[in-house]
């Protein structure tokens, strides 16, 4: 799924949204247009709408944290929900708490693997903290990557739904999973500005291990097939 395009990804979303009404029993239209929308409808486009006896309900399927880019939507329900026997359905796809950093682009692995030696630089010198942030932001790219590779929806993600969905699908290890969360911790605390008595070399030196070990071994496996 990481080759197709964001409307492919789409349209490939409400069709699956579409087969989960049809497995509930109800009749489903997909991307109705002219005589299949009712007169109330006719100004707009909605995803599905899904029909069962009296029940008629009108769907739209959206990507968590970008409805403000559908103004039609809240107009969408506001007219549906004034109709006797329709109803509005959401259903906002991908992470929960997703964020996105305009200008930004995803590191490389080569570009990982350069950033990696400096974090090995920071620690030689006694910038701990500096190297433990380094060291957690190649983590979220490790695992951003890794999600895209395997086609689970990631570009957007939270670290913490990256790390639940990569062991949950497998990708990781459940070690590695609480081990990435005590390293999670120790990386807020220094980065909200508190000192953290968990930073020593040794939980830097256990950070590095995991990316040079486990993450990156993971990467370069997905790479090669």
């Amino acid at each position: 799924m990481a080759d197709l395009t964001a409307r492919e990804r789409g349209r490939l979303s409400v069709q699956k949204v579409g087969q989960a009404y049809r497995d509930k029993g109800y009749d489903v239209l997909i991307a109705p247009r002219g005589d299949q929308l009712p007169d109330f409808l006719q100004a707009f486009r909605p995803d599905l709408i899904a029909h069962k006896g009296d029940e008629h309900i009108v769907v739209e399927v959206k990507l968590r944290g970008r409805v403000s880019d559908f103004p039609q939507v809240n107009e969408l329900a506001k007219v549906v929900r004034n109709e006797a026997d329709w109803k509005f359905e959401l259903f906002l796809l991908g992470p929960e708490n997703s964020f996105f950093v305009d200008g930004a682009s995803p590191l490389t692995v080569e570009e990982i693997r350069s950033k990696r030696k400096e974090v090995a630089l920071f620690v030689e010198s006694g910038h701990l903290e500096a190297a433990f942030l380094l060291g957690w932001s190649l983590v979220e790219a490790i695992l951003r990557s890794l999600a895209v590779k395997e086609g689970i929806e990631g570009e957007t993600a939270t670290p913490d739904y990256l790390l639940k969905q990569m062991t949950f699908e497998g990708i990781i290890a459940r070690e590695t999973y609480h081990a990435l969360k005590h390293a999670q911790q120790t990386r807020n605390a220094i980065a909200h500005g508190f000192k953290s008595s968990q930073l020593t070399v040794e939980t830097v030196q256990e950070l590095i291990d995991l990316i040079d070990g486990e993450l990156l071994q993971e990467l370069d496996n997905v790479a090669e097939d």
